[in-house]
């Protein structure tokens, strides 16, 4: 069991120091001071045998939607809801016309859909709404984009998204 420890602590030791590896890369842990190539996993000068990552796990760069949503109280004329999806990513976002929207809903309720197409890093498709306050509630809204399902298996690159975790946003009206 101590030598096995010993062997443990001098392989990752040799990870850190190379030149160390090559006194105890053979070593069999049956006979003191005796070293027999068993495999070259951690000899100097091979590359390092890494794990394999899952198919799908790492995307090639690619554009990266984001929503967003805010509101702005307009007195007595009421509350101004702005959205938008903004291409947050560093490539440009191209998609044929129909294969995309972003969709506002109120309380639930689909009130707005805005298809859009292609956008370049930095650029925004913006709308808005006027929303005169009625009643003691106040209104739940949910910004968010809704993708044609097969843009992700499609042969085009340009229009996966990298990060779906922000293509919606929400917030609740002020009064």
């Amino acid at each position: 069991m101590f030598k096995k420890a010993i062997l443990s602590a001098l392989v990752s030791a040799a990870l850190v120091a190379p030149a160390l590896a090559e006194s105890i890369v053979g070593y069999n842990g049956s006979t003191p001071g005796v070293f027999q190539p068993q495999n070259k996993l951690f000899i100097p000068g091979n590359k390092p045998l890494l794990p394999r990552l899952p198919s799908g796990s790492l995307k090639p760069a690619c554009p990266d939607l984001a929503v967003n949503i805010s509101q702005r109280d307009l007195g007595s004329r009421g509350i101004e809801i702005s959205y938008a999806v903004t291409n947050v990513g560093r490539h440009t976002y191209r998609s044929s016309p129909n294969q995309q929207a972003l969709h506002l809903s109120e309380s639930g309720r689909l009130i707005r859909n805005h298809p859009f197409t292609n956008l370049a890093p930095g650029a925004s498709a913006a709308f808005s709404l006027i929303y005169r306050p009625g009643g003691e509630f106040s209104n739940h809204y949910n910004a968010y984009i809704s993708l044609d399902p097969d843009i992700g298996y499609d042969s085009n690159s340009a229009n996966d998204d990298c990060r779906l975790s922000n293509n919606q946003a929400s917030l609740t009206t002020l009064r």
